[in-house]
């Protein structure tokens, strides 16, 4: 940036040589036209004095409007090329802010999976209809199922019959209180055998409708995923 910068900057220009290029031109040939006027009047030549003068000074007048619109063009030129300058700039700003921000996501989103496969228990997102959308891995390993499967299924059919009822009051009252609730059921594998978890339940709220689902953590006894694990 620091190298494309430099080479469309030009030194500014000095009081002196502004002048130079707006008034040099016209100022040479006015002087020339003086000079042919002078060696016609020392030819005693009214007419040709009276020629001369006019096709100076017309000259002349041609000369400064040529230099007055091409110096015009130099400014104009000259605002152009720092406008575009500062366009780069901002663009370039903007691209590097954006690169910081999707590598801040990205990080954010790797740490949350992190944490998620750390902690050893299901990881639930449910609408508000308490269907899953998004199933941690962790479901395969300790309830033998692909998280695939579960898409779009009611939660509590994974959840033994005594328990149903808890489970659903558990998330009517997250909702209603806006805090995280806890207790204790039993999920039930591919096998149909009963695995003792801990439930926590908080609330999603969505900034445009609200209330737009659960997320919940499914944490079974550290013994058990340990002996699944072996």
């Amino acid at each position: 940036m620091d190298d494309h910068t430099d080479t469309l900057t030009a030194p500014p220009e000095t009081a002196p040589q502004r002048f130079l290029k707006l008034f040099g031109p016209p100022l040479c040939v006015l002087a020339t036209g003086l000079i042919m006027t002078a060696l016609a009047e020392r030819e005693s030549t009214t007419i040709a004095w009276i020629y001369g003068a006019l096709i100076s000074g017309f000259s002349a007048f041609v000369c400064a409007l040529i230099a007055f619109r091409w110096h015009r063009q130099i400014e104009v030129s000259a605002a152009i090329r720092e406008e575009l300058l500062a366009l780069n700039l901002q663009f370039n700003n903007a691209q590097t802010e954006k690169r910081i921000l999707r590598q801040a996501l990205e990080d954010s989103e790797q740490r949350s999976r992190d944490l998620v496969s750390l902690s050893g228990g299901i990881v639930f997102e449910l609408d508000e209809h308490g269907k899953a959308g998004f199933v941690s891995a962790a479901v395969s390993e300790l309830l033998g199922l692909e998280p695939i499967e579960l898409a779009g299924v009611a939660v509590d059919s994974l959840i033994s019959e005594p328990d149903r009822n808890g489970f659903h009051e558990t998330l009517n009252t997250a909702r209603v209180e806006r805090q995280l609730q806890r207790t204790e059921l039993h999920l039930m594998d591919v096998d149909q055998h009963l695995i003792p978890t801990t439930l926590r339940v908080l609330v999603l709220h969505d900034t445009l409708h609200g209330f737009s689902g659960f997320r919940l953590s499914m944490q079974p006894p550290a013994s058990l995923r340990w002996a699944r694990i072996f």
